[in-house]
């Protein structure tokens, strides 16, 4: 269920039917999942949704994943390990100095980058209700292209990332909710916060009813 709430239900459907023609009356649970993560495989499934169907399952106590974080050795679906970081750079959080680190989860943390004098540097927090997998975002530009997203996320979790925009141009971030019924406060009490330039943006109020909330940022007029 967790994984149809994830990647959709045409994408679950295929690997779990596909998968379980894998297996025969001698397989377990074990066997199972390990067919579902192939057949994921064998689709072409992107990088995000294998790390999403992975994670679940190691979640759930399903050892599906050949990679061992804290080796040294950046594994398939970990975004870095120990001085591993692969390709990654703080350019890829759109900002040109500094150096990302590595968490103990073998996740990245840009959060040490460091904006350019022409660009300035965002942070954006979400804390998620019960129901975190109707909880997206996006930071769009004025020409409506993404530059920065996230979710659904997979767990009630405090969220956060940073990344650096060009000065002299408007954004707008923009939280989602499928529901429409806001992160707070009756199935959880979530809430969300995006600072500029270490200023934290007015009039947010994670008690909406509708499908989304935006604010702009940046220079607007």
């Amino acid at each position: 269920m967790r994984i149809f709430e994830a990647i959709g239900k045409e994408k679950t459907d295929k690997i779990v039917l596909v998968g379980m023609s894998m297996t025969n009356f001698f397989s377990n649970q074990l066997d199972a999942t390990k067919a579902v993560v192939q057949a994921a495989e064998n689709f072409g499934y992107s990088s995000q949704d294998m790390k999403i169907i992975k994670n679940i399952y190691v979640g759930c106590g399903y050892d599906v994943t050949d990679d061992i974080c804290g080796d040294g050795i950046k594994g398939q679906f970990e975004e870095c390990d120990n001085d591993d970081f692969g390709d990654a750079s703080c350019a890829s959080s759109s900002c040109r100095n500094g150096r990302p680190v590595c968490r103990k989860d073998c996740t990245l943390d840009y959060s040490t980058c460091l904006p350019d004098p022409d660009e300035f540097f965002y942070e954006v927090f979400i804390s998620t209700d019960n129901f975190y997998s109707e909880t997206s975002w996006d930071i769009k530009d004025s020409s409506n292209e993404i530059l920065n997203s996230g979710g659904p996320f997979l767990s009630t979790e405090t969220f956060s990332e940073h990344g650096c925009l060009r000065r002299g141009q408007c954004y707008t971030f923009t939280l989602y909710d499928e529901f429409s019924d806001g992160l707070c406060c009756e199935y959880g009490i979530g809430d969300y916060n995006v600072i500029v330039d270490g200023i934290q943006i007015e009039n947010t109020d994670p008690d909406f009813d509708a499908a989304f909330v935006s604010h702009v940022i940046g220079d607007c007029i």
